[in-house]
């Protein structure tokens, strides 16, 4: 019965929600949303909250947003909550998307781990 009472909630759900509001991002943004959703066949929300987040955790590092509670300036940084209805993919979609950056993030890990083993001349 529980099963049933997911399943009615989720078609609901779907059928009453508005479409995401892709047309807005730019178009590299929206292309990595397009891969990611036709990779893991997620909701697009997902993808969009995932590449969001990921851009969001690249950038921080060099860019700052002035803070306008606490004054000075931070690292740029989006943290969103999300919920995604049971067999949405939402993890996966997720290490889609980091992939990359995983990637990225290693191969620098081991160019500085190198450069360190390296005796210095």
């Amino acid at each position: 019965m529980l099963k049933e009472a997911e399943k009615a909630a989720a078609n609901i759900e779907r059928e009453f929600h508005l479409p995401y509001p892709s047309h807005l991002l730019p178009a590299e943004i929206r292309e990595v949303v397009s891969a990611a959703v036709s990779v893991v066949n997620c909701p697009e929300e997902l993808a969009v909250q995932s590449v969001l987040n990921t851009l969001s955790v690249c950038i921080g590092a060099f860019h700052d947003a002035t803070a306008f509670r606490k004054g000075g300036t931070q690292p740029v940084t989006l943290a969103q909550a999300g919920s995604a209805i049971s067999g949405d993919r939402k993890s996966s979609v997720d290490n889609t998307v980091l992939k990359g950056i995983r990637q990225a993030a290693a191969e620098l890990n081991d160019a500085a781990k190198k450069n360190s083993d390296e005796p210095s001349s």
